[in-house]
């Protein structure tokens, strides 16, 4: 029995290794770098007179909105309406943004 990908190798395109492999270097190149969090740590204590982070009102509301998978009212006023949790959300706002900026691309300037 022979591998499902001999076809590509006969020429019908890229094996199904090349195929992960350009899959997994997208997601690499998605993925932003790791915080240094001992530096971040010790910004926070330079920032703050007693080395801990001050929570305000809004950053308790923004963490619980975070912590529920729901989209903070400070962004759902700045946004379209949706019944969506936070994930889905932004998955969804991410889907608007390139389908906005593929069809603002088509205009090529032709104004």
């Amino acid at each position: 029995m022979q591998p499902r990908d001999t076809g590509a190798q006969a020429g019908g395109g890229a094996t199904k290794e090349e195929t992960v492999k350009i899959i997994l270097e997208d997601i690499q190149d998605r993925v932003p770098e790791p915080f240094n969090l001992l530096e971040l740590m010790g910004k926070v204590e330079e920032l703050t007179p007693f080395g801990e982070l001050t929570i305000s009102g809004d950053m308790e509301k923004l963490m619980e909105s975070l912590f529920m998978d729901k989209v903070p009212d400070a962004w759902t006023k700045l946004a379209y309406p949706s019944l969506l949790g936070l994930a889905a959300w932004f998955s969804d706002l991410c889907l608007r943004l390139t389908e906005l900026e593929n069809w603002t691309g088509d205009f090529n300037g032709n104004f």
